[in-house]
């Protein structure tokens, strides 16, 4: 990690005055921006309402685990899933127990996040946990929509027409989302999937794949480019809002409710079409992906 990236991401979990920063930018680059935050501050845990690894929610429910007697700790997920125990018979116990409890509301990877009063959270952890085994040769890959499966073949249009398949993109990791100019919940997150694609745009390994539902893709184009939004749109050859297919590499076609089950829903595939992540309805908070993405091979 680049030390601006570290200094981003310590701001992101302790609130610091200008003096402080203004003290750490004179350090030099070489010497890790934690380890010198360990020296400077105490292990007491530090306002946490606006750290990019906690949701809203689980901010607030964060104020409760604060509360909460000893031997505790608090787990978290990418996705916006969250745990906590207190009262363990050890600290150790407690960490067992609120990750188990986490994993139970996510097949995302958890991780802890603190244990008492302190923060002890891995973000070179947390940053590769999107990270799949690499297939073995010769097994036969599952399809489907879950955590590691391959993810179906779908068939759509580039923005000038062309036809391509999902396929075509193996080898790069690709965010695929599907949305609708009709659809409120859709049309709030865009800009922060816009600035998520502005942040990644020079990494020719990162495709964004937006394919609109419901509507010609003259609709959903024009709305985009009034709103000033650049992410690159494909179309899904959906005309009408009575068009519900999808169409997929072999001729077949199916439901769009099949691989979304409300609009707006998000898919994070690796580069083996493997699906590492998915959201549906939209997310507070897509920049905080940008790390992860950048690490899912």
């Amino acid at each position: 990690m680049t030390y601006d990236k570290e200094l981003k991401t310590f701001c992101a979990l302790v609130p610091v005055s200008r003096s402080f920063l203004k003290a750490l930018n004179t350090i030099t680059s070489s010497v890790s921006l934690m380890l010198v935050v360990a020296a400077m501050i105490s292990p007491a845990i530090a306002d946490t309402s606006h750290s990019p690894y906690l949701s809203s929610a689980a901010s607030e429910d964060f104020e409760n685990y604060l509360k909460a007697g000893e031997n505790r700790a608090f787990a978290v997920a990418p996705g916006g899933a969250w745990a906590w125990v207190a009262g363990s018979a050890a600290t150790g116990v407690a960490e067992k127990e609120a990750l188990n409890n986490c994993s139970q509301y996510t097949d995302q990877p958890c991780h802890i996040f603190a244990v008492n009063n302190q923060i002890v959270f891995d973000l070179a952890e947390w940053n590769n946990s999107w990270r799949l085994e690499v297939p073995i040769a010769g097994d036969t890959p599952h399809t489907g929509l879950n955590r590691g499966d391959v993810f179906p073949d779908l068939a759509f249009l580039t923005a000038d027409g062309k036809p391509v398949v999902l396929s075509d993109y193996m080898g790069k990791t690709v965010f695929l989302h599907f949305w609708g100019s009709w659809c409120p919940l859709c049309k709030s997150e865009l800009p922060d999937i816009n600035e998520l694609h502005s942040t990644l745009a020079d990494d020719d390994q990162i495709e964004f794949i937006l394919l609109q539902v419901r509507e010609p893709f003259s609709v959903s184009k024009r709305w985009m480019s009034m709103q000033n939004l650049t992410v690159p749109l494909h179309d899904s050859g959906q005309k009408s809002r009575t068009d519900d297919r999808i169409r997929m590499s072999n001729g077949d076609e199916v439901g769009d409710r099949y691989v979304a089950g409300v609009f707006p829903t998000t898919y994070i595939l690796d580069s083996n079409r493997r699906v590492v992540f998915s959201k549906s309805g939209p997310e507070e908070n897509w920049t905080q992906y940008e790390t992860l993405i950048q690490n899912t091979d």
